[in-house]
């Protein structure tokens, strides 16, 4: 049977084969038709050339030349299509999208529920009607490699050496940027003295490309980037002209006014960054962070050493294997200052700990060896620790070895790591101040910095505001939360306390459990015992039916737990496989406060054993002046996942009872019956919902923007899914990017109802790919 013939004239063009297109030939544009197999199933059907398939697809050309007759602009429909006949060239998006005008829409059916209030924002706002029209960025190589430390004061002496008159605003590593272009110039040497050490070094700067600041007064925000990243790299220099301030990321902190615990100052300091929103912010924000105290590094073995708090920070004659770690993740990346019997200071990078400086050899000059203890004899100093284990410093080829009583921590260092819990914890507690105080500091920290009187932004002729921004805000009641016994809940200080109140559905057999104690070197029997009975009590208060806790059939603790990690996992296998075969159905562990045992204990429990386990530290367990938060959270966990129906609700909100798809109360928080043990592929293939809780009511949308392409559009009705593509699917898989050289904003109807709770201004504008907010 002869295959259907397409509409159109060929004009002598040879007939397409097997996998090509059939393409009519018209006025308004151009479509594709369906393969040639699916033409002859038409046929067969008796539909001829004018199948389901391609009556959509007239459909769908008629409403888009609807719109061109409304627009009044030629529009050409791009259909998807099978052929491998190859596309023209792509323009770049950022080109295309460079040309396109967002505006700020803002939603007609906002809120008006609650007490208005006026707000006020720590946004400063930036006058950019001085703003030049360009700016030049410029590449800086640095050679050798150092730190910014070192190539901040590298480029510092280059910049008072080579270009004496000009202003450059320079990140510290590879970007700077001028008002004015700067002659080619070839590479400079200059000469660096920091901490007593000199070094040479040679900057080159090369020209990048020009930057376009008029896109930050009004244009679209896909071509902003640049011009913030300048603008940023400008407003980082007013802190460079203050010596006493210390640059970490984008903040900068002032010099300690409290010591806090574990060896480290607290220190205050200025958090900066650019807001795109309505129009260009300036975001200020008061910054905490721990610092390494400069303290000799003996206070630091001596304050480790302590069991307990209370104790005088005593220095021990020998450092164990424990007291070794812990001194070793604080010392981490640190430079200390050694000053040697000749009162000689030099400054060193901490590397590691070696032995002890009573056997510690070393190779001289002569070749001869010694060990450190007996060199600093006969230098004319004996050492006072000679069995404390000596620091490894310096380069990592050269063994340069120096006792801990002659270096001293160099004050002032930012690290990217962890702080300790103890000063986490005094962090939070210094940084929990009131709205007045907090501005206060801010505006302290402000004046201290001086954005107005620095001239590199007053070359970039950018005014900065005195005062926050001001906006319209609304008071909104919260919600009463409802228990059992539909015993209801008021927030109290800023939250819902609910550690009285039963659980509306728990469940309803008598759980087993058990502690398992890893820590027993640190935490004692008596400490876990008072523990387990909290727990206990508590589950009888929640309306949980829980095992009675005792030594003798809820404890066990390993024959040693200062083992190896191999070891360890070994045990814990062992441990959880027959607590599975006794049928337990919980397992509260105490594991160290140093040390990555969750991380392993949580692999045996859930990746090969399959029990619920829940961590708590050893000195969670010990501090008995804690409130029962982590019992209470321990208890929410174990309900949430034993309970007799497929899902479990500790508490809902009240009094709104709409119902929703599901039929549960509006604002319900939701969890699946034990999810965590479930594998991946079981649930997949019994189609059962996926482990994770989940929230009945989601948010509304308040309104959208979309970009269309009036020339060539693919017909895609919605974004594009995460999961396989359908067999019969005519839609591309993505969106296409081909010919965006003409974008326009199309705006649609915002989905919202008349919900009081919407907001009505967008201070700050986020972009998600790809997802539907």
């Amino acid at each position: 049977m002869e295959s259907a013939k397409p509409k159109g004239n060929h004009r002598g063009k040879k007939k397409p084969q097997s996998g090509d297109q059939d393409v009519p030939e018209g006025t308004s544009g151009q479509t594709a038709g369906p393969p040639q197999g699916q033409q002859q199933k038409q046929q067969k059907s008796g539909q001829g050339g004018g199948g389901k398939y391609k009556q959509k697809q007239l459909l769908k050309q008629q409403q888009q030349q609807d719109l061109q007759q409304q627009t009044g602009e030629g529009t050409q429909i791009l259909l998807p299509t099978t052929s491998n006949a190859p596309t023209p060239p792509s323009q770049p998006i950022e080109k295309s999208l460079a040309k396109v005008k967002l505006d700020l829409v803002r939603p007609k059916n906002y809120g008006v529920a609650g007490t208005p209030v006026k707000l006020e924002v720590n946004y400063l706002a930036l006058n950019l009607d001085k703003l030049p029209a360009k700016a030049y960025h410029y590449d800086v190589d640095i050679q050798p490699a150092a730190s910014r430390k070192w190539q901040r004061a590298c480029f510092s002496r280059f910049r008072a050496e080579a270009l004496p008159n000009r202003l450059i605003a320079y990140d510290g590593h590879k970007n700077a940027y001028t008002m004015q272009p700067m002659d080619p110039m070839d590479k400079v040497g200059v000469a660096v003295s920091l901490d007593n050490r000199e070094r040479r070094f040679t900057v080159r700067m090369k020209l990048a490309k020009v930057v376009d600041l008029r896109s930050l007064k009004g244009g679209n925000e896909h071509n902003q980037a640049p011009a913030k990243q300048c603008l940023e790299v400008v407003f980082g220099t007013a802190s460079d002209r203050d010596p006493r301030l210390i640059r970490f990321k984008r903040s900068c902190y002032f010099a300690p006014l409290k010591r806090i615990k574990r060896n480290h100052e607290l220190w205050y300091g200025l958090h900066q960054s650019l807001i795109l929103g309505s129009k260009l912010f300036l975001n200020i924000d008061v910054a905490h962070k721990a610092f390494p105290s400069g303290v000799p590094v003996l206070d630091v073995v001596g304050d480790l050493a302590r069991r307990r708090w209370n104790d005088s920070p005593n220095v021990p004659e020998r450092i164990d294997d424990t007291l070794a770690f812990k001194l070793h993740n604080f010392l981490k990346g640190l430079e200390v200052s050694y000053t040697g019997p000749s009162s000689v200071k030099k400054v060193f990078k901490y590397n590691s700990l070696r032995g002890p400086a009573s056997s510690q050899l070393f190779k001289r000059e002569d070749g001869t060896k010694m060990t450190l203890a007996a060199y600093f004899t006969q230098q004319g100093y004996r050492l006072r620790h000679p069995e404390l284990p000596v620091m490894h410093v310096g380069s990592t080829v050269r063994n340069i070895m120096l006792p801990m009583e002659l270096c001293q921590i160099l004050p002032g260092q930012a690290l990217n790591k962890k702080h300790p819990d103890e000063c986490t914890a005094q962090i939070i507690k210094r940084a929990a101040t009131d709205a007045p105080t907090r501005k206060r500091k801010i505006m302290e920290l402000r004046d201290q910095i001086s954005y107005s009187n620095c001239p590199i932004i007053k070359e970039f002729g950018i005014g900065v505001g005195k005062d926050f921004e001001v906006i319209d805000g609304r008071i909104i009641a919260p919600p009463l939360i409802e228990y059992k016994n539909r015993r209801t809940v008021l927030p109290e200080h800023g939250q819902w306390s609910g550690d009285n109140e039963g659980f509306i559905t728990s469940n309803q057999r008598e759980l087993r459990w058990i502690i398992l104690n890893l820590d027993s070197y640190n935490t004692r029997q008596s400490d876990v015992d008072s523990f387990g009975n909290n727990v206990f009590n508590e589950s009888r208060k929640k309306g949980m039916q829980l095992e009675p806790f005792s030594m003798q059939n809820n404890y066990y603790e390993p024959r040693n737990t200062r083992m190896n990690m191999k070891q360890l996992e070994t045990e814990l296998e062992n441990s959880l496989g027959y607590f599975k075969k006794q049928q337990l159905d919980f397992v509260i562990v105490v594991i160290p406060g140093i040390g990555d045992h969750y991380s392993r204990l949580k692999q045996k429990a859930e990746l090969v054993v399959g029990v619920l386990t829940s961590c708590v530290k050893g000195n969670t367990v010990k501090n008995t002046r804690s409130p029962l938060t982590v019992v209470n959270n321990i208890l929410l966990k174990v309900s949430s996942l034993y309970v007799l129906h497929s899902t479990s609700t500790d508490s809902v909100v009240f009094p709104d009872q709409r119902k929703n798809q599901r039929n549960e109360p509006r604002g319900t928080i939701t969890r699946p019956k034990n999810p965590t043990y479930q594998k991946a592929h079981h649930v997949r293939r019994s189609g059962r919902d996926p482990p994770i809780p989940r929230t009945i009511h989601n948010s509304q949308r308040s309104w959208c923007c979309r970009l269309v392409r009036p020339e060539r559009i693919p017909l895609q009705t919605s974004l594009p899914t995460a999961g396989p593509q359908r067999r019969n699917d005519p839609r591309p898989r993505g969106h296409h990017a081909d010919d965006v050289e003409q974008l326009q904003e199309q705006k649609q109807p915002t989905t919202a109802r008349n919900d009081p709770l919407l907001p009505g201004r967008c201070l700050r504008r986020t972009i998600f790919a790809g997802s539907r907010h």
